[in-house]
C-alpha cells in the first residue's frame, strides 16, 4: 500500500491507522445493528420537540453533545456516549486562506445503555446548520456494545481538529476540484493511543467522489494538543481520479 506522508515525515504505525479507519467505518453504520426502527413513540416525539437548538454555531461534537445528552437521558438515565461523529459539507468553490468551517453538515451521536443484558443504542442526529436535533433511532443488539468515548475538557475540539487538517492538506486537496471533493468526517477514538497522543486522537477523512469506496486523505491529530500527528494521502491527480 503507497502512502504519501508530508515532510517532515509524522511517525505512526500503520496498524493503528487501519484501526482507526475501520473505527470511523463503525461510527458511520452503527444505526446498522438490529434496528428496531425509529424511536417513534410519544417519547421521541417529546424529546425532539423540546429540546432546544445548539447555541453555539456552525455545530461541533461538543456543542452538539449538550442536546444529545438531553435526548440520551430521556430515553434511559444510564446512558453513556459510545460514538461521536461530526461529516462537514464544504461548499464546491474554495477561497484560499478561508480559516471557518464550512457550517452545513450533521453530527452523529451514539449512546447506549450500561445494561449488558438490553444491548441497545440510540442514535441521534443534529443538523449543523441549524442546530436542532432532527433524528432519533433506537438500535437493539444481539451482542451488547461495550464502546464508550469520552471527550475530555482539556481536548481540542473536533473542529479544531478539522482546521489543522485544513492547513496541513485538507484545503490544498478540495481546492484541486472543489466539486468532488467536498465532504469531510470527523470522529474521536480514546484507544488505541499512539506513542504521540494521549488520551485520545481525532480521525479526519477526506472523501472524493471519484473514488467513492475509499477515504482518500487521512489525518491523525492529536485531540489533547490539537497537533497533526500523521498524513495518510492516497489521493490521485483531479483527471486521473474522474470516472469516465
Amino acid at each position: 500500500m503507497t502512502q504519501v506522508h508530508s515532510s517532515p515525515r509524522l511517525p505512526v504505525s500503520k496498524p493503528l491507522l487501519a484501526v482507526l479507519l475501520v473505527l470511523q467505518i463503525v461510527v458511520g453504520t452503527t444505526a446498522f445493528g438490529y434496528a428496531r426502527g425509529l424511536w417513534s413513540d410519544d417519547r421521541a416525539a417529546d424529546s425532539l420537540a423540546l429540546v432546544a437548538p445548539v447555541a453555539n454555531r456552525p455545530t461541533s461534537i461538543e456543542s452538539a453533545m449538550v442536546a444529545g445528552s438531553v435526548v440520551a437521558r430521556r430515553w434511559s438515565g444510564d446512558s453513556v456516549l459510545m460514538t461521536a461523529s461530526v461529516q462537514v459539507d464544504w461548499p464546491w468553490e474554495v477561497t484560499a486562506g478561508e480559516e471557518d468551517v464550512a457550517p452545513g453538515g450533521w453530527v452523529f451521536l451514539t449512546y447506549r445503555t450500561t445494561d449488558e443484558q438490553t444491548g441497545e443504542t440510540l442514535s441521534v442526529v443534529v443538523e449543523r446548520l441549524s442546530g436542532r436535533v432532527v433524528s432519533v433511532e433506537e438500535v437493539e443488539w444481539e451482542t451488547p456494545p461495550t464502546t464508550e468515548v469520552r471527550v475530555g475538557p482539556d481536548f481540542s475540539t473536533s473542529l479544531d481538529a478539522v482546521r489543522a487538517a485544513e492547513d496541513t492538506i485538507g484545503q490544498r486537496y478540495r481546492q484541486d476540484c472543489p466539486d468532488r471533493r467536498h465532504l469531510t468526517r470527523v470522529s474521536l477514538t480514546n484507544q488505541p493511543r499512539s506513542d504521540q497522543a494521549d488520551g485520545g486522537i481525532w480521525l479526519v477523512t477526506y472523501d472524493d467522489t471519484a473514488e467513492p469506496t475509499r477515504n482518500v486523505v487521512s489525518v491523525i491529530v492529536d485531540a489533547g494538543s490539537g497537533r497533526v500527528i500523521d498524513i495518510d494521502d492516497r489521493s490521485l491527480p483531479c483527471d486521473a481520479g474522474a470516472e469516465p
